[in-house]
């Protein structure tokens, strides 16, 4: 079975739900909800279950939908900042196991995205992991810093975040930022292997640990 949304679609092949994000995974408030309303999905299954997100196309998720973000709305822009935080703060919290099958770019938003899962496969021969913030001119709020923080090697993120380089697959997993890389024709199949094994762990526990692992930045998603 196939939920389809214009923003998103949703395969629920139990024990496996893929998420698969469309039009680039620019993330939106429309985008965000569609995000909420399928892991809502997720959540209310019974019995195992794991969670991979990837994309379509050349792009996994390429950050915020520029048009919305850019657009002098003030009111606007802070609702993008706080509905995805929420939605990085969920994902990364989310009491099964979750993979990021990254078939593409992973830009901003959408790196923040990957980073949130318990573990990363990317793309070996196209795409990039990329934090252009500081080109851009965007302040990276302290709740995404976090996260930045907890999934990335300090001495990594220094250079990713001052540089905004353009990291493909197989650099990705030799500086840790992805547990592997991998054949396009591969993603899904090795994604399904990193998170069926923990997909029958009792949810109540397997949240309780997760939520502890990611304390600060949880602490930092709540009073963002």
């Amino acid at each position: 079975m196939i939920i389809d949304t214009g923003h998103l679609s949703l395969r629920l092949d139990p024990p496996v739900y893929t998420l698969c994000l469309k039009n680039g995974g620019a993330c939106s408030l429309a985008f965000m909800a569609d995000c909420n309303a399928a892991l809502d999905v997720v959540e209310a299954s019974q019995g195992p279950a794991c969670l991979i997100i990837t994309g379509e196309g050349k792009s996994f998720s390429t950050g915020f939908h520029l048009d919305d973000f850019f657009s002098g709305d003030a009111a606007l822009r802070d609702a993008l900042f706080s509905s995805s935080i929420r939605l990085l703060g969920r994902v990364a919290a989310l009491p099964l196991p979750t993979a990021a099958a990254m078939n593409g770019h992973a830009f901003g938003f959408g790196a923040l995205l990957a980073l949130a899962c318990d573990r990363r496969i990317m793309r070996s021969d196209r795409g990039f992991f990329c934090l252009p913030e500081l080109d851009l001119q965007v302040a990276i709020p302290r709740a995404m810093m976090e996260l930045l923080k907890l999934k990335v090697r300090h001495d990594v993120l220094q250079d990713l975040l001052l540089s905004g380089r353009r990291v493909g697959g197989q650099e990705a997993c030799r500086l840790g930022i992805v547990d592997a890389a991998c054949p396009a024709e591969t993603l899904l199949k090795q994604a399904q292997g990193m998170v069926l094994p923990l997909a029958n762990k009792d949810r109540a526990t397997l949240g309780a640990v997760k939520r502890e692992l990611c304390r600060q930045f949880l602490d930092t998603v709540a009073a963002a």
